[in-house]
């Protein structure tokens, strides 16, 4: 069975208002009202762990502007001519039903031994752009982990030999500090780079945001004549993927738009388009983003492929088996570990380790194997290896009840129904 009721456990719900004052986690935060919306005037994104939540009209306001960045450069793949099928045993929850109508959340999927159990989106009504099966969901940092499934196909392809090979194959990254690494280092965020980047400040040298920015263009004017920190530290930040992204375009060549129809047209066999965000310049200057967009069944479809692979024990399987064999602590300040996550109920950051650019080892389930994916504004996949599980979400923001809608499915087998 996949149903829980316990109605007496509390519940993440918004109540939204037009505050005096926000608060992003524990730090204040300066607002605009504007026509019925709020609006920050320091974040070009709707800051995460917002309290109060914001109201409807301002994450259609912060969505909306998310959904127009797809249409800049891309990589593109079309859809395929017959998208793999998905079986459905649906059930009801109340309890997600009322999340979708009162909350940050917009499409959920729980899928289980084959099958789609629940399967919901937020009210049009709530929203005035698209919310359907085909609207174009943004990753955010979820494309961090696509791009590592890519690599796993690179190398079984051929194009790249192992997690151990060096970059300096690529001239772009000569007279950079990760010219010689192993792609393992950038893979699991221990690039020895947090003396260049951050993911909180971007570029240290210029005050420059890494996204979107070609590597090439990066090289030239932060990067030049670095060398690696001597302390290999976890130091998460979007430009590392950029990296691993580009290097691997870079190694694949020519064969690039084939690669990428080989794998979303013709193994995940995607319903609908896919994309990669690109920044501007000709391709062999790296301009690859790791930001993307695709459609809330083709989000399950990559991750249903990521988990038949593993159980098939293919090359490509072996490849994410070594992920979670290569995984490192990220360090207490970098998760919640005095905290239980039913006490903390709109937050993911329970996972302990990183590698591969997925989580691992959730609290309370780190004898098992599953690898989650995490995106800013409470985008979120988590695929339990050994128990046939997938929760996908796609949202506006962090403010939805993550402990009910994705630990709990994933650890006990069952969503709360009322």
């Amino acid at each position: 069975a996949v149903e829980w009721n316990n109605p007496s456990d509390k519940e993440f719900i918004c109540e939204t208002e037009n505050a005096d004052t926000y608060f992003s986690g524990k730090n204040r935060i300066a607002h605009k009202k504007n026509n019925g919306f709020i609006l920050f005037p320091d974040f070009y994104e709707l800051p995460q762990r917002l309290n109060p939540c914001a109201n409807d009209k301002t994450l259609n306001f912060y969505y909306s502007r998310w959904l127009g960045e797809r249409n800049g450069p891309k990589y593109l793949v079309s859809a395929s001519a017959e998208p793999a099928k998905l079986s459905s045993s649906l059930q009801e929850s109340k309890f997600l039903e009322k999340q979708l109508i009162n909350n940050g959340i917009l499409s959920y999927l729980y899928y289980q031994d084959g099958k789609i159990i629940f399967d919901n989106l937020a009210p049009q009504s709530r929203f005035q752009f698209k919310l359907n099966d085909e609207t174009e969901f943004r990753s955010n940092s979820i494309g961090k982990s696509i791009v590592s499934y890519l690599v796993g196909h690179a190398i079984c392809e051929g194009y790249i030999k192992s997690l151990d090979e060096t970059l300096n194959s690529w001239p772009v990254l000569h007279k950079t500090l990760y010219s010689n690494l192993p792609l393992i280092d950038l893979m699991n965020m221990r690039a020895q780079d947090q003396h260049v980047v951050t993911e909180q400040d971007g570029f240290l040298k210029s005050g420059r945001w890494f996204n979107p920015v070609s590597i090439k263009s990066a090289a030239s004017l932060e990067l030049v004549n670095t060398q690696p920190n001597k302390n290999r530290i976890y130091n998460y930040n979007g430009f590392v993927t950029n990296i691993i992204m580009n290097y691997m375009i870079f190694k694949v060549g020519d064969d690039w738009p084939a690669f990428m129809n080989s794998v979303f047209k013709d193994k995940v066999k995607i319903e609908n388009r896919f994309i990669f965000q690109k920044a501007w310049g000709p391709d062999e200057n790296g301009v690859g983003w790791y930001s993307a967009y695709a459609s809330r069944y083709d989000y399950l479809r990559i991750a249903i492929s990521m988990m038949t692979d593993w159980q098939s024990d293919n090359c490509v399987g072996q490849y994410l088996k070594e992920l979670a064999k290569r995984k490192e602590p990220m360090g207490k300040q970098f998760w919640l570990f005095d905290l239980e996550p039913k006490n903390a109920r709109a937050n993911a950051g329970f996972a302990s380790h990183y590698g591969g650019q997925f989580y691992f080892d959730y609290k309370g389930m780190t004898k098992r194997n599953i690898f989650g994916m995490d995106g800013y504004g409470g985008q979120s996949v988590l695929i339990d290896m050994d128990n046939s599980r997938i929760v996908v979400v796609n949202a506006t923001s962090t403010n939805y009840d993550w402990y009910e809608l994705v630990y709990q499915p994933i650890k006990t087998g069952k969503l709360r129904i009322n």
